[in-house]
């Protein structure tokens, strides 16, 4: 009932191959949607985030927008080098 033949064994690592083809279909297309969805990602934050220059408060230390009126958000002070 239990004996090894060789139809059993072939028909057992056919199975095996078959199972371990269908888990590595099922990852590359998991990895392809993961990398379409991170190249998006990253993309979209490009396009939203711009780089800004920052002006340093003389009175305080700290850094501000050049859009804040050239006024300091921390001590409300202007600042004198711009």
């Amino acid at each position: 009932m239990f004996a090894f033949s060789l139809p059993k064994i072939f028909l057992l690592l056919v199975t095996i191959l078959l199972v371990w083809n269908f888990f590595k279909f099922l990852e590359r297309k998991s990895n392809k949607n993961n990398v379409k969805d991170t190249k998006n990602l990253y993309e979209e934050e490009n396009d939203l985030k711009a780089d800004e220059s920052l002006i340093e408060c003389n009175k305080c230390g700290s850094f501000y927008s050049l859009d804040l009126e050239k006024r300091c958000p921390e001590c409300k002070s202007k600042n004198k080098n711009v």
